[in-house]
């Protein structure tokens, strides 16, 4: 990982924005590290693998229980849940409600 001196980064912002695209960048003030730059992609790798580990820590459904969420029919809803969610709708997600109750 890059270090950068607060000084550095602020002088140099095109420099540490194009640093912290490559990997993490630490920036020290007065010596110490005070933050971390890095970029969105780096974010979100992050980010999606703290989910991922957590999804791997809870488990995995039995090929069993796969089979029977795959293979379960979607629910049926009524017109009056139709009708009853549509009176507390805008326009537009009224719409969207009607063309999914057509499918």
């Amino acid at each position: 990982m890059k270090t950068m001196s607060a000084e550095d980064a602020e002088a140099c912002f095109d420099q540490f924005i194009d640093a912290a695209q490559q990997e993490p960048v630490v920036v020290a003030k007065e010596g110490h590290p005070s933050g971390v730059s890095l970029s969105m992609g780096h974010l979100e790798d992050a980010v999606w693998g703290e989910k991922a580990e957590a999804a791997h820590a809870e488990g995995y459904l039995a090929v069993e229980e796969s089979a029977a969420v795959l293979d379960a029919e979607p629910p049926r809803y009524s017109k009056r849940l139709f009708l009853t969610a549509a009176q507390s709708m805008g326009e537009s997600e009224r719409f969207s409600l009607s063309w999914i109750a057509r499918l």
